[in-house]
């Protein structure tokens, strides 16, 4: 969920990954996904606010966050929650790349890994 200093960085990861990403846009007030849908890939912002959202089990809803250009979210999928914990939905009109868990797994397995050629003797990195 946090924003990506080096989001550049991520813009060049999401164009070598070509097709094992989708991105689509998002009218405002559209649900992106809603709480307890399987938690199957993470989500960048390219353009457009987000907001996440949490209801608790009486029915009332919490705004958690607003979220922008280079902003991350539905990350949990990487720590292997298999339900969404929140609910996403575009405030404005947003385009969203979206990335599925097992390749986003199988790239930073392969990054940590394999040495990075840039800095010798030092220990693999993540791409993003």
């Amino acid at each position: 969920m946090k924003r990506r200093s080096g989001a550049s960085s991520f813009q060049q990861f999401l164009e070598e990954i070509g097709p094992q990403k989708t991105i689509r846009e998002y009218q405002g007030r559209q649900t992106i996904y809603s709480q307890g849908d399987l938690a199957d890939a993470a989500f960048y912002i390219q353009g457009g606010n987000v907001k996440l959202t949490v209801t608790s089990q009486s029915g009332k809803k919490a705004v958690i966050a607003i979220l922008g250009r280079g902003d991350f979210f539905g990350t949990g999928c990487l720590a292997r929650r298999s339900l969404r914990m929140t609910g996403a939905a575009a405030l404005t009109r947003a385009l969203i790349s979206r990335v599925e868990r097992g390749v986003l797994v199988r790239i930073v397995l392969h990054d940590w890994r394999s040495p990075r050629s840039d800095t010798p003797g030092s220990a693999p990195d993540a791409r993003f």
